[in-house]
Formats: C-alpha cells, structure tokens, sequence
C-alpha cells in the first residue's frame, strides 16, 4: 500500500469528513424529499444522468430538491474505508431521502432508473 504524507492524508480526511457531514446534515434538516447524485464531471453517464434527473424533479414543482457530490473513484473509496466510510463504488448513483432524512430509493443509475425514480418519488413528494 502506498505511503500518503500526513498533510496530504489529513487535507483529504477533512474534505471527506465535510462531505459526509453535508449528507448528514440533509438526513436531520431537509424540509422536502431530497434526491442526491454521486458522480463525476468527466464520466459520460453522469452527464447524461444530471439533466435527465433534473429534468424529472421539475415536474414536482419545487417539492424535491437535488444535491449533486462529484466523487473521485481513484482515490475517495480506498480514503473513506480507511475512516471506516462506505460510499457508491460506482457512479453515477442516486440516493433518495424521504422529509424526514431516511433514505427511501438507491441505486446506481441504469436506463430504467429514471422511471424508477418517478415512481419513487411518486409515492412520497405528493
């Protein structure tokens, strides 16, 4: 395994550790069904999967809200296990999380999951 410097491990770790407070955060104060989309800038599917996914949260009319967190499949896993962390291992992946912050929908994005995620929301965003 490589060695990583100290400074570089901690500046990674309080990085990691703000996001994973951020979801936190919207698991005790999100007020209306929040979708999160892990994913990446650079990765196709992602960029496909952002606007087809906002585009289906438009039709609610501002009863869900969407979070985006770009990870980096190179190096965030390995850091967040070393913290004891799981987080997606493939992107890009949707997490839904209901008004009161327990998550109700995941999975990684397929061709379906548009429609999946509709019916999802279907159910809780009325």
């Amino acid at each position: 395994m490589k060695k990583i410097s100290k400074k570089l491990l901690t500046s990674i770790s309080i990085a990691l550790i703000i996001s994973v407070f951020l979801i936190s955060q919207f698991a005790f104060a999100v007020s209306r069904t929040t979708v999160i989309v892990f994913c990446t800038e650079w990765n196709a599917k992602c960029r496909a999967a952002v606007p087809a996914i906002e585009s289906l949260i438009n039709a609610y009319d501002g009863r869900v809200d969407i979070q985006q967190f770009n990870i980096d499949l190179n190096t965030t896993p390995e850091r967040a296990r070393a913290m004891g962390i799981n987080i997606p291992s493939r992107i890009p992946h949707i997490v839904v999380l209901d008004k009161s912050g327990k998550i109700i929908f995941q999975q990684d994005y397929s061709p379906q999951t548009p429609a999946q995620l509709k019916q999802a929301l279907d159910t809780i965003a009325r």
